[in-house]
């Protein structure tokens, strides 16, 4: 069950309430979670002004395809892994 199961777009306040009422927990990495601060940040870095004031499943992807990319260009591990546990989560919220 993810955040576009019954609309196929929500309201940037919306969805940020959704973030922050979502477990934090990231996928595939026992013990480690994302903060409701860090949550509100990945919002915000991926989902800027330009998306208007409402998100689609388009957007939604098109900000984890986003992510992909910015993955490709890490020169470190950490770098690397840092975006891999973004991804992971965001498609866990988003149902994907």
């Amino acid at each position: 069950m993810g955040i576009f199961d019954e609309k196929k777009q929500i309201s940037r306040i919306s969805f940020r309430e959704k973030l922050k009422g979502v477990s934090g927990q990231i996928p595939g990495s026992p013990g480690r979670r994302y903060s409701m601060k860090e949550r509100v940040k990945i919002e915000k870095e991926l989902f800027g002004p330009k998306f208007g004031g409402h998100i689609s499943e388009k957007e939604f992807k098109y900000g984890l395809k986003k992510l992909s990319r910015e993955r490709l260009k890490c020169k470190t591990l950490e770098e690397k892994r840092s975006v891999e546990r973004k991804i992971r989560y965001l498609k866990k919220i988003g149902g994907i």
